[in-house]
């Protein structure tokens, strides 16, 4: 065969096909082109976020229901948290000059632009696609491809929110609407490669659940969405009464009350408060994952949480219509409602007007909440349903907390099961 002909029969548009090194079906079988595993691109989407790691978060959902609808779709991703990333993106890229001269030169069929960063409206402006939605640079500017889209109101409510007389809908669905497509409430969720924790001398090695105090607050919710130190204070006290282990994470503004916290907390023994301050994304990443429940207001670390299918205690003023709510999990107290899945929001009632409202929230309600999310996460980690116990045979008193509502009164239970039963699952890969 000659030369041409060789270099004519390799199929460029195979879902396989990697351009400067062997496809894996020719790795691993010798296979050449077309082999049974080939299987043609449908179509070729960039995806540009570069300043919010929130909304590379979010985006995960976006991600998924891409590869959902279209498996053999190929997915490029421009972001400066490429951790972040979904598992099911093909290719992540960094603002390098190297990146840019290869997107440059390639061709999309879809481009869509998250981020109104200068950078990332730039890259909008230089890329080649079919199809274009979000932002652009226009005269140096940020502005929206579609005037009269859902770019549009992200735009307005971005650099002149007093403009905005209707309801927006929360930032996730928004999300799905900026890129014309209809939200069915997908769940934004991340894959954890590396399962090591890398601050081993301050995480505690107990077995049992692990309680995530994250005491940092929101800076875009104001005063409203910071909890007096003194009440993380007592919630770390009552958690360790009941012998379970929890961790304090924060930022630069919360790292000293953490560690003073860790330090005057009267723990009982194997019970200890510990403080734990990441020494990069990837460890905060780590640290996370090898929680089970999360105590948190708004903000990064929460959807951190979320992602990786933490339990989640959300303690929120306003929270009940944004995205939290809309991703379906949990209980909220103090409204007398619930959402199925894996978290409880915990609000003060009628405080909402208050300098700061979550004052008013006590330590002995979110420590309710934090019981009853122990309680569901053995539930989850032992049977995720009936039917599983019974099929498999379990023992009378795993198949009794998978039939019993999460509550305070069986919080003590689970405790024990989870203890003897999952403890070893922060020492094995994540799935």
């Amino acid at each position: 065969m000659k030369r041409q002909e060789q270099v004519n029969q390799i199929e460029r548009n195979c879902i396989h096909y990697k351009g400067d090194r062997p496809c894996q079906p020719h790795k691993r079988e010798g296979a050449v082109c077309r082999c049974r595993a080939y299987s043609p691109r449908s179509a070729k989407i960039l995806m540009i976020q570069l300043s919010s790691p929130v909304t590379v978060i979010r985006s995960s959902a976006l991600v998924h229901r891409f590869r959902t609808d279209d498996p053999n779709v190929h997915i490029v991703y421009l972001t400066d948290w490429p951790e972040l990333i979904a598992s099911e993106v093909d290719e992540v890229l960094g603002v390098d000059d190297g990146s840019l001269l290869r997107l440059q030169m390639d061709q999309f069929d879809a481009a869509y632009n998250l981020d109104m960063d200068r950078r990332a409206c730039a890259v909008m402006n230089m890329v080649s696609a079919d199809t274009k939605k979000g932002f652009y640079l226009k005269q140096g500017q940020p502005v929206p491809l579609d005037e009269s889209g859902a770019e549009a109101d992200l735009y307005i409510s971005t650099v002149m929110p007093g403009l905005i007389k209707h309801d927006r809908p929360d930032e996730l669905q928004e999300l799905f609407q900026l890129c014309g497509i209809e939200y069915r409430r997908e769940i934004p969720h991340l894959t954890v490669k590396d399962t090591s924790v890398t601050n081993t001398t301050e995480w505690p090695q107990e077995q049992g659940p692990v309680i995530a105090l994250n005491t940092a607050g929101d800076l875009q919710f104001g005063d409203k969405d910071i909890w007096p130190m003194n009440h993380w204070e007592k919630l770390a006290e009552m958690i360790s009464a009941v012998k379970i282990t929890s961790v304090l994470l924060g930022d630069c503004q919360t790292d000293e009350l953490n560690y003073r916290i860790a330090q005057n907390n009267p723990s009982n023994p194997g019970t200890p408060v510990r403080a734990v301050q990441p020494s990069d994304l990837l460890d905060l990443i780590s640290l996370v994952n090898h929680c089970d429940v999360m105590v948190s207001t708004a903000g990064a670390t929460l959807e951190l949480a979320w992602a990786l299918g933490k339990e989640v205690v959300l303690l929120g003023t306003g929270l009940m219509d944004g995205p939290y709510a809309n991703y379906g999990f949990g209980r909220c107290p103090a409204h007398d409602s619930y959402f199925h899945g894996r978290g409880s929001i915990t609000t003060p009632s009628g405080t909402a007007q208050h300098k700061n409202a979550l004052a008013d929230l006590l330590p002995d309600k979110v420590f309710t909440a934090v019981l009853e999310r122990v309680t569901h996460h053995a539930s989850r980690e032992i049977a995720p349903c009936k039917s599983f116990c019974q099929n498999q045979g379990d023992d009378l008193e795993t198949k009794s907390l998978c039939d019993t509502e999460p509550s305070t009164a069986n919080a003590q239970q689970a405790i024990s099961v989870v203890r003897s039963r999952v403890s070893h699952r922060r020492h094995r890969p994540h799935k």
